[in-house]
């Protein structure tokens, strides 16, 4: 019991490590097509139950709620325009991406 309790929090800690660094590699990337971001979004959040169903974790029905939501609206308005732009570096962005690897730095240590 105590092993699915840490493999929990070390998957919710990658998957939090990498929305964050998602979320500011979509704000520093302004070339990707509309709703690039949100498919991205909806994409590591799913992928984050897909591995704790597959270590016989319990599923969480929110984040896959949101995952689902996020997906569906990226793919629907990535269907609609695939138009680019020009590269924005933007601070906020930045600070997600470093936040995120912190996150993400001890867990990969570990493994």
């Amino acid at each position: 019991m105590d092993n699915k309790k840490a493999l929990n929090k070390n998957f919710n800690a990658l998957a939090w490590g990498l929305l964050l660094i998602w979320w500011g590699f979509t704000e520093l990337v302004d070339f990707l097509p509309k709703g690039g971001g949100w498919v991205g979004f909806g994409l590591i959040l799913l992928g984050l139950n897909l591995a704790m169903s597959r270590r016989g974790i319990r599923l969480d029905g929110f984040s896959i709620s949101i995952g689902l939501i996020a997906f569906v609206v990226g793919g629907r308005e990535l269907a609609r325009s695939m138009a680019a732009g020009p590269f924005i570096l933007s601070g906020l962005a930045v600070v997600l991406v470093g936040l995120g690897a912190l996150l993400l730095a001890p867990e990969l240590r570990r493994n």
